[in-house]
Parts: C-alpha cells; structure tokens; sequence
C-alpha cells in the first residue's frame, strides 16, 4: 500500500464523427491530465459507463487508447476499471428484455420479484445476455475476464474495488428509482472483501436511482464494509453526497453537449499515512475553451477539504478511521474552549497504539 491517485471519468460517450468542439474538449483534455501527472500518474482510472454512445462502439477503442492507455499518464502498472453504463448495452433484445423488466417493476405481490426472476434460467438469461459486446470491449481495453455473475470484487495492494452493474433492469429513461440488484449473491461478494484496504465501489447510477427497499438494504452493505467511495455517473452532472460520515457518493459530469451536461471529471489522492483522500473537481469552461479546478460546480463542496476513509480491521476491531474522527472531535472541542476529557483521550490513544 502506499499514496496513490486515480481519475475518475463518466459518461464519454464516444462517437465516430464528432464536431469541432468536442474534438477541442478532448484535446484539452488530453493536455491537462498529462499536467496533472507531471510529477505522479495516475494509478487507477475508473470509468462509471457509457463509453458508447446508443450501443455504438466505433470510437470507443481509439479515442481511449489515445486519451488513457497510450497517453503516458498512468503509473507504471496502473490499471482502469469499466463499470456498464445504459448506453454501452444493445439495442438487440430490447423488446423481449424489457418485457422481462417491467412486469418486475410492475409487480405489487412481492418485493422479492428481481430476486426470483433472477433465479429463474430463462429470465436470467435476457437479463445478462445484453453485456456481451461490453465484457468483449472490457477484456480487450483494459484485459478484464467476464465472469457469470455480473458484480465483482477486484483485490488490489492498495484498494478493494467493488463494480456493480447497475444496469441489470436499466431499460429506458424512466429508470429513476426502478432499478434492482438486490439477491442473495450480494452478501456473498461483499465477504469477499479484504480487511485492512479502503474500499471503493463503482456503479454507473447513482443509488438514487435503486428501488427505495434496494438503495437502502445495499447501503447497509456498504456500511457493513466500511466502503469509503461510492463512484458512479449517469446524470452528467457533478456531485458528492455524503452517505455517512466516512462514506461519499461521488458523481462524475457527462460528455455530451446537450445544454444539460455538466462537462467534467474528478481526480483523487489517496494519503495512506493519514488514511485521508481529497477530491478535486474539474470542468470545462466553453468562454476559454479550457479546463480548471472548480469548486463551485459541486454543490456544498469545499474547497480542499479532506475527507476520512474507513478501514475495516481484522478480528472485528474497530477501524482506524472511528478512532481518527473520534480524536478530531475531541481536539475541536479543547480548541474552542470546552474542557478536555483527558480519560477519553488516553483510552482512543492507547486503542490507536495497539493497532
């Protein structure tokens, strides 16, 4: 384990005959990632979907190898992870996938009604059977084995990734608060999990967009784990909201010029030292055709605020980043003016000691 950076890009949608403009966005792209890695490269890129555009991969292998894989601005060994998006699935099978996917969200008898057809062989069959084109693009980019079940956890020396797909039931644009991943196989992927790394999660919907009993039983998971990042894209505009104390859901902007998109992309630094990361913000601005930090198109985000992640420990300890925060509250509290609990001092200082 060590520091570490990683980007964090949505929503490309890569198409063969692009405009001036957005040809100019790319370019400039291109120049300051390769500033921002002057003195680190990035050692993870991950990508929360929609490199395609309507299903159409034309572009999607040369314009990632130019603007990622043969840019230079990876670490050594560096790796990038693609998370499916809606626009990297067919549009072959639609009629009969999305027949199967609404009589799941039309259902009232059960909240079981994902899980069960799920199970089912046949239903499971058209659910999965569109992400062919997208686990051969993954494998062929960025060397990623498809496995049968569509959610995995990935062990890094630094990180524990896990990637959802979170298209299983994505199939127009009434998908806000209809999507399901909730069965049984989730508890067994979470265990998955190695103690002692953060975790990060990717998905390409916000979990805004789950079904409510879903968004929340799968947040419960995400606390179980101490999961530190929650990174998605899909609204192609900015956003971090928290989750919990030490848990952040950080939305990544569009590429699409479409007067909505916000055009965009986070990068990150990890500090293993502090178990502490911040976040830094970029967008386009069209007035000086040119890229910058900014603050202020993230909605309640502070400017070089740096956030805890969590750890989980082995044996069931308590994680690190508890005691950290605990530590801070207190040294707040001697700073403005209350009385020190020195007994409650020495008790976390001794606990952090024995770790």
């Amino acid at each position: 384990m060590g520091d570490f950076k990683w980007l964090h890009l949505s929503d490309l949608h890569f198409r063969e005959c692009e405009g001036f403009d957005m040809n100019l966005i790319i370019d400039r792209l291109k120049t300051v990632l390769r500033k921002e890695t002057e003195d680190q490269g990035f050692r993870y890129i991950f990508l929360t979907g929609d490199l395609a555009d309507r299903s159409d991969y034309s572009a999607v292998e040369p314009r990632i190898k130019e603007l990622l894989l043969d840019s230079g601005i990876m670490e050594e060994g560096g790796r990038v992870f693609w998370a499916c998006g809606n626009h990297d699935i067919p549009s072959r099978k639609k009629r009969i996938r999305k027949q199967v996917i609404e009589e799941i969200r039309d259902r009232k008898k059960t909240d079981k009604t994902f899980e069960y057809e799920f199970a089912d062989e046949e239903s499971r069959e058209v659910l999965l059977g569109v992400f062919d084109e997208y686990y051969k693009k993954r494998k062929s980019l960025f060397h990623m084995e498809a496995e049968e079940y569509p959610h995995q956890v990935i062990h890094t020396d630094d990180l524990e990734i896990v990637m959802l797909n979170t298209c299983l039931t994505s199939c127009d644009d009434e998908d806000e608060h209809k999507l399901y991943l909730r069965e049984a196989g989730l508890i067994k992927l979470f265990h998955e999990i190695e103690p002692g790394k953060p975790v990060f999660v990717m998905g390409h919907h916000s979990l805004n967009y789950l079904a409510d009993a879903d968004g929340g039983k799968l947040l419960s998971l995400f606390q179980e784990k101490n999961v530190s990042l929650y990174l998605c894209g899909h609204s192609h505009r900015l956003g971090v909201r928290p989750l919990s104390e030490t848990m952040q859901e950080i939305v990544s902007g569009g590429f699409k010029e479409d007067g909505y998109a916000v055009i965009s992309f986070f990068t990150g630094v990890y500090r293993e030292s502090e178990g502490t990361y911040q976040l830094f913000p970029y967008t386009y601005r069209s007035g000086s055709m040119n890229w910058a930090i900014d603050y202020q198109a993230v909605s309640g985000m502070e400017e070089g605020k740096t956030y805890q992640a969590a750890l989980i420990r082995k044996g069931g300890e308590e994680e690190l980043s508890d005691l950290t925060i605990r530590c801070q509250k207190l040294f707040q509290e001697i700073s403005n003016g209350k009385e020190a609990n020195i007994d409650r001092l020495n008790q976390i200082g001794e606990r952090r000691l024995r770790k």
